[in-house]
């Protein structure tokens, strides 16, 4: 059963009060927060410095500058599906954190706790192979740890039927026909329209060779993401407010967001990969397209083919087809 976190930080109701379109004084902010106004001075710098527009107007106070929804626990709580609230046993929410999953290995990996971290910015976000993630605040950006009781060898996949559960949480929250809105999954672990990257998903492992294995898993969602930072990523990005033209409430789909994963690890503890591969297969980027996979310093060509019951790409080279357990696909283009 979820118990609600009692962390409430004080950046984080500096941000509630902040949040409610009007200017507050450094006194009021001080006496609502038993704080001195020197400390929420400190708080709002720390706040600028993590990627919050805080306007101060001398004679009137301080005011958040956003066109995002703040996150909001209470809410998120509420609106996470029934059955996978039984399955959570702590949510924490943070204004900021340098990273959600290494919060997750360096805190709770020793804790059974089923536990959901969420941030309003990540500052040291890291994606595959080391990579760092930009997720400025208004992003999406959370981790979820589970145990499950398979064996290390038997979670291939496990990142794929992910990607499933988060096109579903987006079809879900921004109320599309066809969650699909021209999404596709880039085998192993991105979500992309076209050539743009829209989300990531980072599965970091511990546990036992033949189980119980605990797992922490970090997703990432541009939701909207500033043309200002776009330059500074070296790989074409996208958000969901261009994909889908709208945003709708950021809360509503943090829940989804964490019912879909729930849903999905329980089902894969059970099952692995077989009941989300036609899912997946779906939304293949590559699919009948000639693909390049660098695995290390070598480079592997073919027409893509899907995956196979593990979450292995099959890649069909000459008369027979290859299954790629690892590796980074480089390019792919449409075969003609």
């Amino acid at each position: 059963m979820l118990e609600r976190s009692t962390t409430s930080s004080i950046k984080q109701r500096l941000l509630e009060q902040l949040a409610e379109a009007r200017f507050c004084s450094g006194q009021a902010l001080a006496t609502e927060l038993n704080l001195s106004r020197t400390a929420v001075w400190k708080h709002i710098r720390s706040l600028r410095e993590s990627g919050f527009v805080i306007d101060a107007v001398r004679g009137k106070g301080y005011r958040l500058v956003s066109e995002f929804e703040l996150l909001d626990h209470e809410r998120i709580v509420g609106a996470i599906d029934t059955e996978a609230r039984q399955h959570i046993d702590e949510i924490l929410l943070f204004p900021a954190l340098a990273s959600t999953n290494d919060y997750l290995l360096q805190q709770r990996l020793s804790s059974p706790l089923r536990q959901v971290v969420i941030a309003e910015q990540q500052t040291a976000g890291r994606g595959r192979l080391g990579r760092s993630w930009l997720a400025p605040a208004g992003s999406v950006t959370l981790s979820l740890s589970w145990r499950f009781q398979r064996s290390a060898a038997a979670m291939s996949g496990l990142t794929l039927a992910l990607a499933v559960a988060v096109i579903r949480a987006i079809g879900a929250a921004y109320k599309l026909e066809d969650a699909h809105a021209g999404i596709s999954v880039k085998w192993p672990n991105d979500i992309v329209v076209g050539d743009k990257k829209l989300a990531g998903i980072l599965v970091e492992m511990h546990g036992e060779t033949h189980g119980p294995v605990d797992i922490v898993i970090g997703v990432g969602i541009n939701t909207d993401f500033p043309l200002a930072l776009q330059q500074q990523i070296d790989q074409p990005v996208t958000d969901l407010k261009k994909v889908c033209g709208h945003a709708p409430s950021r809360n509503q789909f943090v829940a989804d967001l964490i019912s879909h994963m729930v849903a999905t690890c329980r089902c894969f503890d059970e099952q692995g990969f077989t009941p989300f591969k036609a899912a997946w297969l779906k939304r293949d980027q590559s699919f009948d397209k000639q693909v390049t996979i660098r695995m290390g310093d070598q480079l592997h060509q073919g027409i893509g083919k899907g995956v196979d019951d593990n979450g292995a790409l099959l890649l069909m080279q000459g008369e027979s087809a290859r299954a790629f357990h690892s590796g980074e696909i480089e390019q792919s283009r449409v075969v003609l």
